[in-house]
């Protein structure tokens, strides 16, 4: 019986780790469209604060509406909108960090 549960946890643990890629991955336009503007002002700290505010009604409506969400327990839903609150942070601030440019710096010899 200990197996059991010790297993079952295992695959729950990976199952929604899933499903919050899936919603992170989904919700990830919706959120770039909502941050993008600012964050190219913003150091990494900063911006990963203010995708956290911008994503989490997001990805809490988008949690809301998948019926596998409501057969988890409230503790493991706070856990899976933690994670896909995380994953899409990852996300934006990559997405970010693909538009830094940085300058070329031209050195020419003495």
């Amino acid at each position: 019986m200990w197996l059991l549960n010790v297993v079952q946890q295992l695959w729950q643990s990976d199952n929604l780790h899933e499903i919050a890629t899936q919603t992170a991955d989904r919700c990830s336009g919706d959120i770039w469209e909502r941050v993008s503007r600012r964050l190219t002002t913003m150091d990494v700290d900063e911006a990963r604060g203010y995708i956290r505010s911008r994503a989490a009604l997001l990805i809490a409506r988008e949690l809301s509406e998948n019926p596998l969400c409501k057969r988890l327990s409230d503790h493991q839903q706070h856990q899976l909108k933690q994670l896909a609150l995380d994953i899409s942070i990852d996300i934006a601030l990559v997405r970010k960090q693909t538009l830094v440019i940085q300058p070329m710096v031209v050195r020419r010899a003495a």
